[in-house]
């Protein structure tokens, strides 16, 4: 039995208006393969003329901003930091989770790889 992958369950309301947060699904479905880049630029669409900027005016500023934070030394140094806090006894096990799940968020958003998927996603919606 072949198993389909599935939406992320931290789907939020269509009707947000968070940006940030409408981005950060976006670029999420790209990720699992549910949609193209070029899928979500559109679907993210194009800056008003009219009302508040916005803070990544496209969905490839987005890319090129997350490439950035990807390639962060501050991300490695806090990344190593968290390694060697870790690394020592803990007296509870929240803390423990907690430590845990910030090195694992930290894993997933940075790195080589990381950053060489979304410069790969990035020349895809710049050929478009």
């Amino acid at each position: 039995m072949v198993s389909t992958p599935r939406r992320s369950p931290r789907r939020r309301s269509p009707l947000t208006t968070n940006k940030d947060r409408i981005l950060a699904d976006l670029l999420d479905d790209v990720l699992n393969g549910f949609s193209t880049a070029e899928e979500a630029s559109m679907s993210y669409g194009q800056p008003h003329r009219r009302g508040r900027s916005r803070q990544y005016p496209t969905f490839a500023d987005y890319l090129r901003d997350r490439i950035a934070y990807a390639e962060s030394a501050a991300n490695e140094q806090r990344l190593r930091a968290l390694l060697i806090r870790s690394a020592r006894q803990h007296d509870h096990k929240r803390s423990r989770a907690i430590e845990t799940g910030q090195i694992n968020r930290l894993m997933r958003v940075t790195g080589r790889d990381y950053a060489d998927r979304l410069r790969e996603l990035l020349a895809d919606l710049n050929e478009a």
